[in-house]
């Protein structure tokens, strides 16, 4: 290898540039690992693998069905056939209880929305969902699942806005709170 190659130095030079290939890629994947697990300190709430951002929590539970079948006794029965998006259901309760229907017709959904937005989040967070409708005459809140605790520091929130089913603008905001007690682990 001084520069002069015969046919019999061609594997000893492909050996020794895949030596060196190799060992540069794993100083430069080394550094870059390095550089990235100081954004992610020990402190850090990213450091835990159970951390989920609540953007995508939010809209992996907005766009997920209901997956099972529900009656909704208002004036009228609404059927719930388990394929809908959750993001439709809750617009469908909104205009309900817009409308002045009353939060007990919904209870099932709502305890179905929530088991499946606790399956959508880390298992050492508390999800809530509050929902907002806003349209002409304002903004007012419509619902809360389930009730927020109040003072949170650590908290991690994220909304979405879609429209609601009669022009109004519905706003869904998730708050991810670190669980508090064992049971909510």
């Amino acid at each position: 290898m001084c520069g002069r190659m015969n046919d019999s130095d061609g594997g000893q030079l492909a050996l020794m540039d895949a030596v060196v290939f190799f060992a540069a890629s794993m100083l430069i994947s080394t550094a870059l690992l390095a550089y990235a697990s100081d954004f992610a300190g020990p402190g850090s709430i990213h450091a835990c693998n159970d951390w989920r951002d609540p953007d995508e929590v939010l809209h992996a539970f907005l766009h997920a069905s209901v997956g099972t079948e529900l009656i909704v006794n208002l004036n009228s029965s609404v059927q719930i056939k388990g394929n809908e998006e959750i993001a439709e259901c809750i617009a469908i309760e909104t205009q309900a209880l817009r409308s002045g229907a009353g939060i007990a017709p919904f209870e099932e959904l709502n305890d179905v929305c929530l088991r499946i937005l606790r399956s959508c989040s880390a298992p050492l967070y508390e999800p809530f969902l509050i929902v907002l409708c806003s349209d002409a005459n304002g903004t007012e809140p419509i619902l809360a699942i389930p009730w927020l605790p109040e003072n949170h520091p650590e908290a991690h929130a994220s909304s979405a806005e879609f429209p609601g089913l009669v022009g109004e603008t519905i706003l869904v905001t998730l708050i991810l709170c670190p669980a508090s007690s064992p049971e909510l682990a």
